[in-house]
């Protein structure tokens, strides 16, 4: 996923470190227009394309990431079929 290592739900990436240090989290659309609002994270972009639900955290933020990695597992948990 994006060429990085990452942890896993059911083998489904929810955060990782992305290659400039920031910290790169799955989540709901509406919880990353949030952030975003508050300036807390950036909409991943790709190929110019806006992901809907992935975003980078930078390391100004970095006292709020455990509190957003638990957010992108229960996310990633919630929608990932259990087999």
């Amino acid at each position: 996923m994006f060429g990085v290592e990452g942890v896993r739900v059911r083998g489904k990436v929810f955060a990782c470190v992305g290659y400039d240090s920031d910290l790169l989290l799955k989540l709901p659309r509406d919880r990353i227009d949030e952030l975003e609002a508050e300036g807390t994270a950036r909409r991943v972009v790709m190929r110019g394309r806006p992901m809907k639900e992935w975003a980078f955290v930078d390391a100004a933020h970095a006292p709020a990431w455990s509190d957003l990695v638990d957010e992108a597992y229960a996310f990633v948990d919630s929608i990932t079929p259990r087999g």
